[in-house]
């Protein structure tokens, strides 16, 4: 074994699921997401419930379309993505998605009796103020739904402002006012005025209204996603809790507005790495909002689509692949087979058969998903690349070389063309070219490819990046193969001395990393560190994975055929003999 790069890169994005390898061998092969890549990867989790669950990032979509969700009724914000709207609360007036007052103003004369068309009356009565705050505040949300965010903040803060002056700061008007305005400076990004602007809000709808009325608690669960967008998620779940234990008790545990607090405590629950917790949750969402909803309503479709991503994070790929064609043929007959909806469906179908090994299927549901790309945006499109990213990946641990190397070209051309040589996506799409060269033993094309990668990487992202330390690695294997020792060890020592000082001496690929040094210097001859390293791997393997792991046991083997290099066989006769042993009882 030479000094292989430890690092996974066949990892399914956000959603903290890698899908293994059935071998143990390491997989050369990057996993593009299919609106990311894996450039891209570290980005924040948004904890999206629409995009399926199985690493997919789309955005600030959300279960009712996308925006902010925050209405003047209080209906709950759905800035982090997968928490539900509510309708506006019993006896709110009619609101739309960012708050304005649908009124119906009667312009006409007398006892609100409109004229006939072509009865040739004019209405010269004054438009009263209220009725002048509902236009600002309807264009306002017009404005918000196109997206055009900066043009209706300050008409949201002049309707805020207006009511607050005439009505008094704890009128139920001037509170809705206000709410709509933390929501819309939420997607504003302006998170710190917004958070001051709920919590009064709350407070004065609590100190009028009383903890338990609906608008109240409307505020506490739009808070309650804000302080999850920030990253306060105690806090966060504080209120979740609060807001799920007064529905319940108050509305009924079937009660829709109920199951949104049920569906958005689980969606925290996740987002803080607490899957086991937000299974039962999410269950309950899913059982319950198919009977009350049915089976293809878009909320029930959303707790559907996050317990599949739960059940992928706790391993229970078998449990997940069901619920992930339930998702993809419900949201086909919702939207049409080419909706994005239905694609990231297909998308996360796809990842789970390729971590249950069922490649062809994966490979089917791949090339729909580039077929549809290429029609709809054309070839050189982001999204169509990426995707044939993905069928090169599938294509490739079924042992088709030659195939997954043409569609690595592809993709690696396509992005120099179109983002640079030396943009990251580009180097990710250079990689992966190497790593297929590697595997059809291609070395003298490889290896200026590799050191072209290596190069960009150490230049953009520093020496000790852990993208650039896996191209390193890369280029070890490399190097290892073609028999150039000596070119070989330096980057060995560099990896290993950067994992020791970013990840720590014990990190499991530290300690690969060691034993692999180990293995080079042997074969390098250099016998008295090898067998230091050595014995630096067996200790930490022991430690960190017991003294029966399989690699604890490789490391047994290493250094015990260092040992007999060395001369010192009476060492390294027990050390085979224990090595024997765990061999021959698998045997």
């Amino acid at each position: 074994m030479g000094c292989a790069n430890t690092k996974d890169l066949a990892k399914d994005g956000t959603a903290g699921v890698t899908l293994k390898s059935g071998d143990g061998k390491h997989t050369h092969v990057a996993f593009d997401d299919i609106n990311k890549d894996k450039s891209d990867a570290k980005a924040p989790d948004q904890q999206n419930e629409t995009n399926d669950g199985v690493g997919v990032s789309v955005g600030k979509s959300h279960e009712h379309g996308n925006g902010h969700a925050c209405g003047a009724s209080d209906v709950p914000t759905n800035r982090t993505s997968g928490l539900d709207r509510l309708q506006p609360a019993p006896g709110a007036a009619p609101q739309d998605r960012f708050g304005a007052v649908r009124t119906s103003m009667s312009l006409s004369a007398g006892e609100g009796r409109g004229h006939s068309i072509g009865e040739g009356s004019s209405d010269s009565r004054p438009i009263e103020f209220e009725d002048s705050l509902a236009m600002v505040e309807n264009l306002s949300m017009v404005l918000a739904e196109q997206g055009k965010l900066d043009e209706a903040e300050p008409l949201k803060r002049r309707v805020a402002a207006a009511r607050r002056d005439t009505l008094g700061a704890d009128d139920p008007m001037t509170l809705r006012s206000q709410h709509t305005l933390a929501c819309l400076l939420t997607d504003l990004g302006k998170t710190e005025e917004a958070e001051a602007i709920h919590r009064d809000t709350l407070a004065r709808r609590e100190a009028t209204l009383g903890a338990r009325h609906m608008e109240t608690l409307d505020s506490i669960s739009n808070l309650a996603v804000l302080l999850s967008d920030v990253g306060k998620l105690d806090d966060a779940e504080e209120l979740d809790r609060r807001a799920l234990d007064v529905r319940s008790s108050t509305l009924g545990p079937r009660h829709p507005h109920t199951l949104t607090s049920v569906n958005n405590l689980a969606v925290l629950l996740r987002k803080q790495g607490r899957p086991a917790e937000a299974e039962p949750l999410y269950r309950k969402a899913v059982e319950r909002r198919t009977t009350a909803l049915g089976a293809l309503h878009e909320d029930t479709l959303a707790s559907l689509s996050g317990l599949a991503a739960v059940l992928i994070e706790l391993d229970r790929l078998e449990e997940a692949e069901p619920l992930y064609r339930q998702l993809m043929e419900a949201r086909g007959a919702n939207y049409g087979e080419n909706h994005e909806s239905t694609l990231r469906a297909v998308f996360a179908l796809g990842n789970v058969l390729r971590g249950l090994q069922k490649l062809q299927e994966a490979e089917t549901l791949y090339n729909r998903l580039l077929q549809t790309r290429e029609a709809e945006l054309g070839p050189d499109h982001a999204e169509t690349v990426r995707a044939a990213n993905n069928v090169a990946v599938v294509v490739a641990e079924q042992g088709r070389l030659n195939e997954a190397h043409l569609l690595y070209k592809r993709v690696y051309e396509t992005r120099a063309r179109t983002l640079g040589e030396k943009d990251a996506q580009t180097l990710t799409a250079l990689n992966n070219l190497v790593a297929v060269l590697l595997d059809q033993e291609r070395l003298f094309e490889a290896e200026p490819l590799c050191r072209r990668a290596l190069a960009a990487q150490e230049e953009t992202l520093g020496p000790d990046h852990e993208e650039t330390l896996y191209t390193a690695g890369q280029l070890v294997v490399l190097l290892r193969k073609a028999r150039k020792l000596d070119e070989a060890e330096p980057l060995c020592w560099r990896m290993l001395n950067a994992n020791e000082r970013t990840l720590g001496p014990n990190h499991p690929q530290t300690i690969v990393l060691i034993n692999n040094l180990a293995v080079l210097l042997r074969d390098l001859n250099k016998l008295e560190q090898a067998e230091d390293l050595s014995r630096r791997a067996v200790e930490a393997y022991e430690t960190t994975l017991g003294a029966t792991h399989p690699d604890t046991i490789r490391a047994v083997s290493n250094l015990a055929m260092v040992l007999t290099q060395r001369g010192k066989l009476a060492e390294a006769e027990p050390l085979l003999r224990r090595a024997m042993d765990s061999c021959t009882q698998k045997v």
